[in-house]
């Protein structure tokens, strides 16, 4: 898995080195450093190197990394360790970028990485940070903006630093506009097929149920995604759609979906979708059950279950480089008027009064913060039928083993 995508806790010296077998370059969100200075001279350099990425696409910064020479140029091509008390230096690094940065880049993650024979790497993981642009504070005649290019670090002008704040004030209202429209057109799909199938509709309901899991980026590539390339349709033949296999893979001007359904059961009954505009949409549709006299119901613990493995796969879609954060969590359920919402755990059951329930988009900077944005998704949707929150967690935020549906 590379680099910039494995959580920075479970990084090892072994990814290092498997960087160097493969031939990794550094390019705009990989930076090779030989030496971490903290030094009152090489300080500005760690400034600058963090404060570029965060304003342009984020990335990850390795201390510690030969680069060679000549047609090796910005190839890894051996490590070099280095004396490192590590507890002292994440701590100065946080002081340096907290004091010394304007406004705050906000979940940066660094840590030291043991070598084996005493000596440490350092890792310095930043996001794209949504309130760019960042200045650097310390007091130097060089330039306080920068931006990473394609391999360096480069000055921003005035026109960039505009373009910049731009972009980073409209970012999450443009990713909540994507998310509302692609719940527009869901929902219209949604009541076709229900039409289709002829089936029955609650007094009081909107039209048939869906669950809709939506995952847009903050800064998505400029004319957003290519998906022309044949590795990323074949990749699609593999994705699955919440819990199913699918069956069918389709393109279209939406994006590339892979589904499950057919047009004799009324069309797909979910997908996932790499949406041209960017990003992932997760749909499974008639999730309730009806007990034959009117009642209907819904799984909490499906729900969940269904959710953690769509950013599990996520995840993995963003490892090869087809998902980039920090990006938009959406979840949202549709046609839940007078569903109850059960469990099998302690929570028993209640009726929502709710046509929809809509929560409110949640920032994912990284994906070490997946389980915490998923815990928080799942403690509103049970609050919004009444309860407390969901009941598959312990106090201290564990979630409880399940088991599978």
């Amino acid at each position: 898995m590379p680099i910039r995508t494995v959580p920075i806790t479970e990084l090892k010296v072994e990814h290092a080195r498997n960087m160097i077998e493969r031939r990794v370059r550094e390019d705009r969100t990989l930076d090779y450093k030989e030496v971490l200075d903290v030094s009152d001279s090489g300080k500005l350099d760690l400034l600058q190197d963090v404060t570029a990425m965060a304003n342009a696409s984020g990335g990850t910064i390795l201390y510690g990394a030969v680069e060679g020479e000549g047609e090796d140029r910005g190839l890894i091509v051996d490590l070099r360790g280095m004396p490192l008390q590590p507890d002292r230096i994440e701590l100065t690094v946080t002081n340096l970028l907290r004091d010394s940065v304007d406004e705050r880049i906000l979940n940066v993650q660094h840590r030291a990485i043991p070598t084996g024979d005493g000596t440490y790497l350092y890792v310095i993981r930043v996001p794209a940070s949504p309130r760019a642009p960042h200045m650097i504070t310390m007091k130097s005649h060089r330039p306080r903006f920068y931006m990473r290019g394609t391999v360096s670090n480069d000055p921003m002008n005035a026109q960039q630093i505009r373009e910049v704040a731009m972009r980073s004030e409209t970012a999450y209202d443009r990713a909540r506009e994507v998310i509302a429209q692609r719940v527009g057109a869901i929902r219209e799909y949604a009541e076709n097929r229900a039409n289709i199938l002829s089936t029955a509709k609650p007094e009081g309901s909107a039209g048939a149920d869906f669950i809709a899991l939506h995952l847009i980026p903050l800064f998505p590539p400029i004319g957003g995604m290519d998906l022309s390339p044949r590795a990323i349709q074949q990749r699609w033949n593999n994705v699955s759609a919440f819990r199913w296999t699918t069956n069918n893979v389709r393109i279209g001007l939406d994006g590339l979906a892979a589904e499950y359904g057919s047009f004799v059961e009324g069309g797909a009954h979910a997908w996932t979708m790499l949406l041209r505009q960017s990003g992932i949409e997760c749909v499974q549709i008639d999730n309730t059950e009806s007990d034959g006299q009117g009642n209907r119901s819904l799984s909490g613990l499906g729900v969940e279950i269904d959710v953690l493995h769509a950013l599990d796969e996520a995840q993995q879609l963003a490892a090869e480089d087809l998902l980039t954060t920090p990006l938009v969590v959406s979840l949202r359920l549709h046609g839940v008027s007078g569903v109850m919402l059960v469990s099998g755990r302690r929570a028993g059951q209640k009726t929502s009064s709710l046509g929809e329930v809509p929560i409110e988009p949640m920032l994912l900077s990284g994906w070490d913060e997946a389980p915490a944005v998923a815990r928080t998704l799942f403690h509103v949707m049970w609050q919004a039928w009444g309860f407390a929150r969901s009941p598959w967690y312990n106090d201290d935020g564990t979630r409880i083993p399940a088991p599978q549906r």
